[in-house]
């Protein structure tokens, strides 16, 4: 099994361009590998070979389209997040795929880099502590007398805990950028009596979000709370 500074992200689509380019953008940051189908994907899925933390296939291919594909990934590797790059016209496909298997995001023809590059961080990172969380799971045992289910139900608490993480994170940062161009913007301002009463609340509300950065951040490197 790879370790975890290996985990990687599978782009599957037919046209061999589309896949140089998504190399070539995002293969210095990520572990990148690429298929021209969906019945190669499967067999590197099968191999064992790399651990998938996304699978991100296009949806109008010859032979299998990407939410087929998607389907198998979803039994033979659970735990990959699984997404769909689509035009227009397959939107119907691609929403039947989001309800059946569950895809967690679907982008447009042509996707945008950093729009892509911040969901497959974000995807690669809930795998991450999703990973952490169940290997500490395995260190416990369900009690003989729990009822039904219950197992099922201490797994997935986990991916929603760590799913909650990262978007909370990203919520945190968001709001710091926001608050620092407005921070930028008042300054400029000057004069007027209310900014320095603003600027001060600014500069106050900035400080939060820099403190729950920080244990937004404490909690993902100690695997969340137990």
């Amino acid at each position: 099994m790879p370790g975890d500074d290996e985990l990687a992200v599978l782009y599957v689509d037919d046209d061999v361009v589309n896949l140089r380019v998504f190399e070539a953008n995002f293969g210095k940051e990520l572990k990148v590998l690429t298929c021209e189908s969906g019945a190669q994907a499967l067999e590197l899925v099968r191999s064992g070979k790399h651990e998938l933390a996304v699978l991100l296939a296009d949806e109008r291919m010859p032979g299998m389209t990407g939410s087929e594909l998607l389907e198998q990934v979803a039994v033979l590797s659970p735990y990959t997040h699984r997404m769909v790059v689509t035009a227009y016209a397959d939107m119907d496909s691609v929403m039947r795929a989001v309800n059946r298997v569950k895809v967690s995001r679907y982008y447009y023809k042509p996707w945008v880099k950093e729009e892509l590059q911040q969901a497959l961080e974000d995807a690669i990172e809930i795998y991450r502590l999703h990973k952490r969380l169940r290997a500490q799971d395995q260190t416990r045992s369900t009690p003989a007398s729990a009822p039904p289910g219950a197992s099922a139900e201490r797994h997935s608490a986990p991916a929603q805990l760590a799913r909650a993480l990262v978007e909370a994170r990203r919520s945190a940062q968001a709001l710091e950028r926001d608050l620092a161009a407005l921070a930028e913007k008042l300054s400029a301002l000057g004069g007027a009596g209310a900014v320095p009463e603003i600027v001060r609340l600014v500069a106050a509300t900035r400080e939060t979000a820099r403190r729950l950065l920080a244990e937004l951040a404490a909690g993902g490197e100690t695997g969340m709370p137990t």
